[in-house]
This record gives structure tokens, sequence and C-alpha cells, in this order.
């Protein structure tokens, strides 16, 4: 074999192992990942759908995700979560909107 075919074969050879090498870690990782994530994760049966009855008054939340665009002449844009709720024992509805990206503390 000539010198130049021997040098090719090298290289050749140590690429081969660097890309074996990458795919079985990037299958390792992956079949770890999918493990775990099967252990995490569980189905809930649900017997009935809820339904809320507005004429019988009773306490009910909605809970908003979306993206705040910024139109009607608001100033702060971004990602926004929302919950409205209806408390029975304060006979008012409430509105909690918490900005994404801003750091709430613990009490306690």
């Amino acid at each position: 074999m000539s010198k130049g075919k021997k040098i090719f074969a090298i290289i050749f050879g140590i690429i081969l192992v660097l890309f074996l090498a990458v795919v079985g870690m990037g299958a390792k990782l992956y079949w770890d990942v999918s493990k775990s994530m099967d252990k995490t994760y569980e189905t809930v049966e649900r017997s009935k759908k809820s339904q809320v009855n507005l004429n019988n008054k009773e306490p009910f939340s909605v809970l908003l995700l979306g993206i705040d665009t910024g139109d009607d002449g608001r100033v702060e844009r971004g990602k926004a979560i929302d919950a409205v709720g209806r408390a029975q024992h304060l006979h008012k509805a409430l509105h909690l909107g918490l900005r994404r990206g801003k750091q709430l503390h613990k009490a306690g």
C-alpha cells in the first residue's frame, strides 16, 4: 500500500471512530432521557367532564396563557400568564396577572 493510501486510511478510520462515538453518546443520551420521561409521565383517568353551572354561582377559574403584543398603546410587551376566577365567599370575580420573567419570592 502506498504512503498516501495509508494516511487516507488512518484519517478515515479516526473520523469513523469519532463519528461512531458521537452517535453512540447521542443514542445513550436519548435512551436515558426517554426512560426518565417514561418514569415521570402518568396518565390520569377521568370519569366525567366537569361543567360549571353559572346559575348556581359555583366557583370556577380560567387560566389564560398568551403573548401580549402591545396593542392599544400598552408599553409592556411580552408573555403573560393571567388567571381569572370567581370566589363564592367573596361574591366577586378575581383577576391575577403575572408577567413572565418577573422574580417572585415565596414568603417564609
